[in-house]
This record gives C-alpha cells, sequence and structure tokens, in this order.
C-alpha cells in the first residue's frame, strides 16, 4: 500500500495526487512575509493533469482497468488556505504555528482529498529569501489511510519529511533561473491589487514513496506578489511533468499538470483545524 503520491501543484486525479518565489534565488513558499497572528489567506483555481501510460501498460488495458484508473485527463477545482494559528518561543526563538490546508475536488466525480500540514516554524524564516520548511521544529498532519489502516511504514522511511515534500509545491525548494517579468493588476474577490511583482522559476523534485517507488517531477513558476496580501502572494501558475515510478517490475507513469491558483479570501482570527499536543514552549 502506497501513501498518495506527491506532485506538482495541488492536483488529485486517480492515480496522481499533484499537488513563493522572491527575487533572490531562494524559495519563499506562500509566507513571503509574516503578518500579524490569526491571518489567513485562501487561494482557489483549477488544475488539469494529464497521465502517460508507457506503452506496455497501455497494450495491458482492459476497458475495467481503465476505468480503475480514471481518464487519462482530468480536471479538478483547487482550494489551498494558509494561516497563522499561533506564537510561541521555543530554544530561544520566537515561532509561528503555520497549517496549509489543501483540498481538491474531481469535477467529473465530484471526489474530494484534504490535505492539512501543521508547523512549528522560526519567525526569522518565515520572510523573503527564506526557505521555511527546512526549520520546521514541530510538524503534524491529518491522518491518511495508511494512518487510519495502521500500516506499517518500511524501516527507513522518513513519513514526517514525506508530509513536508507533500506541500513543497507551495514551499518549493530554491529556485533556478529566476527572472522578473513585467509588474500587472489582479484583480479577484479579495480586491484588486495593482502593479504585482511578477517572478518565475523552475524548481526540481526527487524523492521516495512507500514501497520502494520514487516520484519526480519539474516545474515551472510564475508568482505574482504584492505587499497588500497577508501573505505576500497574490496568485500561482504552474506547468509541471513527472512520473510516478515503481519498484523495478513496475513501469513509470507520467504525467503532465497545468494550472492557477488566485487568492480569494484573506482575513483574521484565524484558528487551526487540527488538534495537536500542546508543544513545549512559552506561549508568546
Amino acid at each position: 500500500m502506497r501513501l498518495l503520491p506527491l506532485g506538482t501543484l495541488f492536483c488529485l486525479s486517480s492515480t496522481i495526487l499533484a499537488l513563493v518565489p522572491a527575487a533572490s534565488a531562494v524559495a519563499d513558499g506562500l509566507v513571503y512575509r509574516l503578518p500579524p497572528d490569526g491571518a489567513f489567506a485562501e487561494f482557489q483555481g483549477e488544475v488539469e493533469t494529464e497521465l502517460e501510460f508507457p506503452p506496455e501498460v497501455e497494450r495491458l488495458l482492459t476497458p475495467e482497468a481503465r476505468a480503475k484508473l480514471g481518464d487519462k485527463k482530468s480536471k479538478v477545482r483547487v482550494t489551498v488556505a494558509v494561516s497563522s494559528v499561533g506564537r510561541v518561543r521555543r530554544a530561544g526563538q520566537a515561532c509561528r504555528w503555520i497549517e496549509l490546508k489543501w483540498t481538491t475536488e474531481d469535477v467529473k466525480s465530484g471526489v474530494r482529498n484534504e490535505n492539512v500540514l501543521k508547523v512549528l516554524l522560526p519567525a526569522r524564516y518565515l520572510r523573503r529569501g527564506q526557505d521555511p520548511l527546512d526549520h520546521a521544529a514541530l510538524t503534524f498532519f491529518n491522518p491518511k489511510d495508511v494512518d487510519r489502516d495502521d500500516f506499517e511504514p518500511e524501516p527507513g522511511f522518513n513519513r514526517i519529511q514525506y508530509e513536508l515534500d507533500r506541500f513543497r509545491p507551495v514551499f518549493p525548494e530554491p529556485l533556478r533561473k529566476v527572472a522578473t517579468q513585467p509588474k500587472r493588476t489582479v484583480r479577484s474577490p479579495a480586491g484588486t491589487f495593482k502593479d504585482c511583482e511578477v517572478i518565475t522559476g523552475v524548481t526540481s523534485y526527487d524523492g521516495p514513496l512507500l514501497e520502494e517507488g520514487r516520484m519526480e517531477f519539474q516545474s515551472d513558476w510564475e508568482i505574482v506578489l504584492h505587499e497588500d496580501a497577508p501573505f505576500g502572494v497574490v496568485e500561482m501558475r504552474c506547468r509541471s511533468a513527472g512520473a510516478e515510478i515503481g519498484s523495478d517490475d513496475e513501469p513509470a507513469v507520467g504525467y503532465k499538470t497545468t494550472g492557477t491558483v488566485t487568492l480569494t479570501k484573506v482575513g483574521t482570527g484565524a484558528v487551526s483545524s487540527l488538534a495537536v499536543p500542546q508543544a513545549s514552549g512559552d506561549d508568546e
């Protein structure tokens, strides 16, 4: 039994769960700037995915097998939220609880999926030019099927890192080929953001899955930033290509995704949806 595979941009299909940057060559994730505690931002959009089965798989797929795998092409509605849900001091550092929630709904089938990640992060890394998820002091996530089924992961498999990496599409590794594009205006339900900074760049991922599997993908990003957005990000566009690679006797399944999410809601008074044990440290 595999965990749901990692992916590229907030995307859910029958076999692939896919899933910011600044002018410097390092990623800032969804937190380009750190607002007062309790702030939240919600993004919505759509992502299209196209699966690419290897020829040896295509030849063997019966209508029944294809029905189980799902359509080659799929579209999902996406909601991504980032919230600041608490402040503490830990090991002499001011820290924030940052919660990420990402929900997908398949347009055709209506199947929904939700992932929640709650991490305690030193505040000094929650700003432009830093990689917050590389400095997580504590990490919690919502249970998956493997947790409810008491599935025993293979020895040496780093589940915490896997769950952090699941959200790497919103907190990417350092961008390469970073470039600044002409400024533009974005109009959304959250407001009108004029003269936004527009950044482009590329990222890549290559990491493990359960059962000796591996997921790899490359992504081209366009990130739109504005100082009036709570966490600095107004819009994210991404094109990705990758593959889920099984063990030696399993052929790789490739995929491509394209999608955009735009800031649609902002507010204050954010409350965590994920109950976690009381962390050591002093409340601020």
